[in-house]
């Protein structure tokens, strides 16, 4: 079966953004592409092992839900004291992880080895969202009260926070991916 030009888009696309991301995701926007990434290869790999085509609507689902969660992120960044901007980074992250988690968790292999295989990146994916939310909630909002004002501050997580998120999850990542006995499994390293 020869591949379809969608997939082979899909292909060009992830190799093509995975190498822009290079070992140093700085930002929030990298790091979450590295995550969404992550869980289409995982996707995409579980299509190669089952011979089923590659499912496009959890992809477009797993885009939309970081691209809302990414949208919520960048305006509470622009306006950090601003409580209703950090309301909606909860919700889109929820949302994310809530359908991230639906979506991986329903890939099933047939050969209980692949599944386990499977299981193990799958959760590393999940875990890497689970990670966000943690930074996210650090820098929470904290009511700072003063005689007459009722200041909010917060701050998002570093530059340098986000950097060592990503790289830890590119690490343990690839070293889930590595224990896949599967050839095929190689090719789906996060660069």
């Amino acid at each position: 079966m020869k591949p379809s030009f969608k997939l082979k888009s899909i292909a060009l696309t992830l190799i093509l953004s995975v190498s822009l991301l290079g070992c140093n995701s700085t930002t929030v926007p990298e790091y979450v592409t590295l995550i969404v990434t992550g869980a289409t290869n995982v996707i995409t790999l579980v299509s190669a092992f089952t011979g089923n085509p590659v499912n496009q609507t959890a992809l477009t689902q797993i885009n939309n839900d970081a691209q809302l969660f990414l949208t919520a992120y960048n305006q509470w960044a622009a306006e950090p004291a601003n409580t209703t901007t950090y309301q909606k980074v909860q919700e889109a992250l929820s949302i994310f992880k809530s359908d991230l988690g639906s979506l991986l968790t329903a890939l099933h292999v047939s050969d209980p080895t692949h599944q386990a295989e499977i299981v193990a990146v799958v959760t590393v994916v999940i875990d890497e969202v689970t990670s966000i939310g943690a930074l996210i909630t650090q820098s929470a909002p904290i009511a700072a009260r003063s005689v007459s004002v009722n200041a909010v501050t917060a701050q998002p997580p570093s530059a340098a926070t986000i950097s060592r998120h990503g790289k830890n999850f590119r690490a343990a990542y690839n070293a889930a991916m590595k224990k896949v006995m599967d050839p095929r499994a190689k090719s789906y390293l996060l660069k």
